[in-house]
C-alpha cells in the first residue's frame, strides 16, 4: 500500500503537469486573503519560506517586495514550473512537512496555506516551523475549520488544536481571521465547466467550436480578475453571519536570541 505522503506525491505531480493554468481559483483567493491579512512589505530583506507553495503566486509576490525567498514543495512539476516563469529572489526545495531540511533559527516568515491538513504527523510539524523561526519570527498558517470535501484532507483544525501546538512550540498566536469559500465551491464549478470547453480536444475542431472558445476565453481572464474581489466578499460574510470554514492566523516564535 502506499504511504499518505506518497499518495500525496502523486496526486500533486499529476495535478501540476496536467493543469494549463496556474491562476486557479484557489490559488487567487488564498492569495487575496492572506494579503488583506499581512503586510508584506514588512519582508523586505527578510528570510522568508513557504512550505507547499503551489502556483507561487504568493512567493512571487513576496519576492518583488524585497523577500528573500525559498519555497518548499512536494511536487517537482510545480518548482519546474515555477522555476520557468520566476527565478529572481527565489529559491527552490523539494520536501514536505513535517521535515524541514533548514538549519535552525533561520527563517523570519513562514508561510504555510492549505498544507497541514495534507500532512500525516502536524505536531511534528509544529515543532519544525518553531525550529527553523527566529525569536520574533511570523508564522502565516491557513487552515480549514470545516466542511473539507478534499480527498486528501485528513482533518479540520478547530482553534483549541492549534493554541495547544502553540502552547508546546513556544509559539503565540496574535491574530485570527476567520475566512468562508461559500462562493468559491459555486465559482470553482463554473470554472471548472468553462475549462472543459476551453481545452477540450476534439478530432474535427469546428468552426462553432472555436467561436465558443474565442468568446470563453475572453471572458476567463476578467472573471479570473474578481477573484480577490469576491475573496473580501466571502470575509464579510464570514464575519456578518460568524460562519467560517477556514482560518488565517500568525503566530509569532516567543523568546529571545
Amino acid at each position: 500500500m502506499c504511504s499518505n505522503r506518497t499518495k500525496q506525491r502523486q496526486y500533486y505531480e499529476q495535478l501540476y503537469k496536467l493543469r494549463r493554468s496556474f491562476r486557479s481559483l484557489e490559488a487567487i483567493r488564498h492569495r487575496a486573503a492572506i494579503e488583506n491579512f499581512y503586510d508584506f512589505s514588512q519582508t523586505h530583506n527578510k528570510r522568508v519560506l513557504e512550505i507547499g507553495f503551489g502556483s507561487g503566486q504568493l512567493l512571487a509576490r513576496i519576492a518583488e517586495k524585497g523577500g528573500r525567498c525559498i519555497g518548499m514543495e512536494i511536487s517537482r512539476n510545480a518548482i519546474h514550473s515555477l522555476k520557468k516563469r520566476f527565478s529572481e529572489g527565489m529559491n527552490f526545495v523539494l520536501g514536505a512537512l513535517p521535515n524541514l531540511p533548514f538549519r535552525s533559527i533561520k527563517f523570519d516568515l513562514v508561510v504555510v496555506s492549505h498544507v497541514l491538513e495534507h500532512v500525516q504527523d502536524d505536531r511534528k510539524s509544529f515543532k519544525e516551523i518553531s525550529r527553523v523561526l527566529k525569536p520574533g519570527g511570523r508564522f502565516i498558517l491557513y487552515v480549514p475549520t470545516g466542511f473539507a470535501e478534499h480527498p486528501l484532507h485528513l482533518r479540520d483544525y478547530p482553534k483549541a488544536r492549534i493554541m495547544e501546538f502553540c502552547e508546546s512550540y513556544s509559539l503565540t498566536v496574535r491574530k485570527v481571521s476567520q475566512e468562508c469559500s461559500f462562493l468559491l465551491k459555486f465559482l470553482t464549478e463554473l470554472r471548472k465547466k468553462i475549462e472543459v470547453v476551453l481545452y477540450q480536444q476534439t478530432e474535427k475542431p469546428s468552426r462553432e467550436n472555436a467561436r465558443k472558445k474565442s468568446l470563453l476565453g475572453r471572458f476567463y481572464l476578467p472573471f479570473l480578475r474578481v477573484v480577490p474581489l469576491l475573496s473580501r466578499i466571502d470575509s464579510l460574510v464570514a464575519k456578518v453571519t460568524s460562519s467560517s470554514n477556514e482560518s488565517l492566523y500568525l503566530i509569532e516564535k516567543v523568546g529571545v536570541s
